[in-house]
């Protein structure tokens, strides 16, 4: 009969535990909190123009100020 190795159980062991413990954090946060997350800001603008007939394709957020990356080249 061959003896059971401990590297595998002490892996499975691991694995249970930390699923576990996942499970627990996701089960006692309340739904309120979970739901009640505020969006996050858009920090990045897109604007795309057709460029043979000038028409706005698409935009995201291209009304907000921007500043300029570098000011001297």
């Amino acid at each position: 009969m061959s003896k059971p190795r401990l590297f595998p159980l002490i892996k499975r062991f691991v694995a249970a535990f930390a699923l576990l413990g996942l499970v627990a954090g996701c089960a006692t946060t309340p739904t309120e909190t979970m739901l009640a997350v505020p969006a996050p800001a858009q920090k990045y603008a897109a604007v795309v123009i057709d460029g043979s007939t000038g028409k706005t394709l698409f935009e995201a957020n291209s009304t907000a100020p921007r500043y300029p990356a570098s000011l001297t080249k």
